[in-house]
């Protein structure tokens, strides 16, 4: 069960982190609200506390990839921007 949350919140929040890119400004590239951080900071909300790791560690992952896809970072970096994120949530 908590791997199977983990694994939602890491595709919902890919899903909504190129949905947010999709919405950018082409010149920028810039976005006015970032929606993956939305979908991290709802299923806090909704869910019990004691699926909360397993919130985090599915934002962790997912802002991970979107580092390492969407701004060409190292896996190392990636996961130290996704944890900040992810913790920052919580």
């Amino acid at each position: 069960m908590q791997l199977r949350l983990a694994a939602l919140v890491a595709v919902l929040y890919l899903a909504t982190g190129f949905l947010s890119r999709a919405v950018a400004q082409a010149v920028t590239q810039t976005t006015p609200v970032w929606l993956a951080a939305g979908v991290l900071f709802s299923a806090l909300l909704v869910c019990a506390r004691w699926s909360w790791p397993a919130i985090l560690v599915g934002g962790i992952i997912g802002a991970a990839i979107w580092g390492f896809i969407a701004h060409d970072l190292g896996w190392g970096a990636s996961l130290v921007v996704g944890a900040i994120e992810s913790v920052s949530m919580a």
